[in-house]
């Protein structure tokens, strides 16, 4: 067992919805890791078997059984090198879906979204730490929420949804519930 994953527990509580990781696939892990190094950014990396590298965020090198979100947002970041998936060139492609059958199979997963108390904070922690900017910020939604979406360089991967919730929804009650983290998975059907 990793040694962080019981202070992926901890930190993420009593809430109904937890995740081990937040993977995100780089190009370039050992860019990330100098990045990191430079930025003084909490980190600690293990190799596996198959010579895999992983950067976990908000983990210290030296004592792994503490998370602290300053770096990543609370978002528990896990990177691996792009490589380790595997993927064929055409993954890479936009491609045109085939026609809807609506027969409601299963075509994967379109979003996973996490609940934040200040959208702006992560938002900067994100772009600063990782050059990583929304697709999308919607300011207010309908509900009164402020939502921006993460996407990926790999088209059919599922986007990140970041949500601060307002008023009384059904997000904003689970923030003052449980607090901020993984909330819930959009699912791609036909």
């Amino acid at each position: 067992m990793l040694p962080l994953l019981p202070a992926v527990a901890r930190a993420q509580g009593d809430r109904p919805t937890k995740v081990h990781a937040t993977d995100i696939a780089v190009n370039d892990i050992e860019e990330l890791l100098g990045r990191c190094r430079r930025d003084g950014r909490r980190h600690w990396t293990q190799e596996d078997r198959l010579g895999i590298k992983r950067v976990w965020i908000g983990f210290d090198a030296n004592t792994p059984t503490a998370y602290r979100p300053d770096g990543d947002g609370g978002l528990h970041f896990e990177f691996l090198p792009t490589r380790a998936l595997r993927l064929p060139p055409a993954a890479f492609q936009e491609r045109t879906p085939p026609p809807l059958q609506g027969d409601g199979r299963f075509l994967g997963l379109a979003a996973r979204t996490y609940l934040v108390e200040n959208l702006d904070a992560v938002l900067a922690n994100i772009a600063v730490g990782f050059d990583w900017e929304p697709d999308q910020v919607v300011d207010i939604a309908a509900d009164g929420s402020r939502r921006a979406r993460l996407g990926f360089a790999i088209p059919s991967s599922p986007e990140l949804h970041l949500v601060e919730p307002r008023g009384t929804t059904e997000d904003a009650q689970a923030l003052r519930q449980w607090g901020t983290g993984a909330w819930s998975i959009t699912l791609r059907v036909d």
